[in-house]
């Protein structure tokens, strides 16, 4: 949690503003499905994907904005005036980066690969198109998120001050996403690495995550709310009874689920 209120809060509104792009972005997704004709995939693909991929890109370039706006005003609020008003080398335009072609593989393998799958397998083309609409619009998200979780990321590594930053969840996470949220600040370059990593790795986020991220300027800095929940249920769970690996994130799993049905 950020060490001022007005830091908590603007983590609070950015985490909803990128939602409200990602509602918008799933909307457009789905309103292009229907140009995919799933009785003439190969020849409706070409006109199909190039539509998408642009809609995408529209969706990075505000989820970049929104990131750089929020990154500007809580590192002024954190820091101070003095501090937070210091100039951070600026962000490389996140745009450029070679995002669409990893975004055209996706959208092909949960778009019309998927509905060629389960045609093959015997469902009705229309009726398998049906069915992968939902997972090429949460494909498309990630991909959009990534304008904004990129340029945050550079803006951290750019920043002398900032040691890295924590995972902020939804309302209603999948257990993956509290899991990573319950372990706190993930240091960058200034204490561990070239990018934001946790043991050497990046962070991941999956298709349909709305996961966003808190810049962390000082160690003392707590926990959402939200993720001590999940510290606190990790604990409860897996550290109490002696858990590890793959057995301890299935018990964290069934718990986190189990209070999701309860709320």
């Amino acid at each position: 949690m950020a060490l001022t209120a007005e830091g908590t809060r603007l983590t609070a509104e950015h985490r909803r503003a990128q939602a409200r792009v990602s509602v918008a972005l799933v909307r457009d997704v789905l309103g292009l499905w229907r140009l995919l004709d799933p009785y003439r995939l190969d020849a409706t693909r070409p006109t199909w994907a190039q539509r998408v991929l642009d809609l995408i890109g529209r969706h990075r370039s505000k989820s970049e904005r929104l990131a750089l706006d929020y990154f500007t005003e809580f590192r002024r609020a954190e820091l101070g005036p003095d501090l937070g008003g210091q100039r951070v080398p600026p962000v490389t335009e996140i745009l450029e980066n070679p995002w669409r072609d990893a975004a055209e593989v996706s959208l092909l393998v949960t778009g019309p690969s998927t509905v060629k799958r389960l045609s093959a397998a015997g469902l009705d083309p229309s009726d398998a198109a049906e069915r992968a609409g939902p997972g090429v619009a949460a494909a498309a998200l990630r991909h959009a998120a990534g304008g904004g979780r990129g340029a945050l990321d550079q803006a951290i590594n750019a920043d002398r001050l900032a040691l890295g930053y924590q995972r902020v969840t939804g309302p209603k996470p999948c257990a993956f996403c509290a899991m990573l949220a319950s372990r706190g600040p993930i240091y960058s370059s200034s204490t561990s690495g070239s990018t934001t990593m946790r043991g050497g790795k990046p962070d991941d986020y999956h298709d349909g995550c709305g996961c966003t991220a808190e810049p962390v300027y000082d160690v003392a800095t707590d926990l959402p709310a939200s993720s001590q929940r999940f510290a606190d249920l990790w604990e409860s769970v897996v550290v109490e009874n002696g858990l590890s690996g793959k057995e301890a994130r299935n018990a964290f799993r069934r718990a986190h689920e189990a209070q999701l049905r309860a709320t």
